[in-house]
């Protein structure tokens, strides 16, 4: 009847939903220690992994080590080749090769609490 495909509709829909909801949102790589030796290179077969996750789902890079130093691991375009680098441990963050936002340590907590 049609309610009854209306409910296995309504059903299917919604399990879909859930299934969206629970799927991850971006995935996240640190680089020293995890994509590459520390303070190494990242070879061929890991640029590669990460460029075919990238058409699945949205990647980004996590590093302690400035944005200069970073590019040195993973190569002159990691700003454009992932969604999001967020490098001297997350205090500067890229999207889209675009600087999207920069926090200093002293400026947030004060020089007081650095000292």
């Amino acid at each position: 009847t049609d309610r009854t495909r209306g409910g296995v509709i309504q059903r299917r829909a919604a399990e879909a939903q859930e299934e969206r909801d629970t799927m991850p949102k971006l995935v996240l790589f640190d680089v020293d220690g995890t994509l590459t030796e520390p303070r190494k290179k990242a070879g061929e077969e890991m640029l590669t992994f990460l460029q075919e996750l990238r058409k699945t789902l949205p990647v980004g890079i996590v590093g302690g080590s400035d944005l200069v130093k970073i590019k040195e691991q993973l190569g002159d375009n990691a700003e454009t080749a992932y969604d999001y680098l967020f490098s001297e441990n997350g205090l500067v963050a890229h999207k889209a090769g675009k600087l999207l936002a920069t926090q200093s340590l002293k400026a947030f907590l004060g020089e007081d609490k650095l000292k």
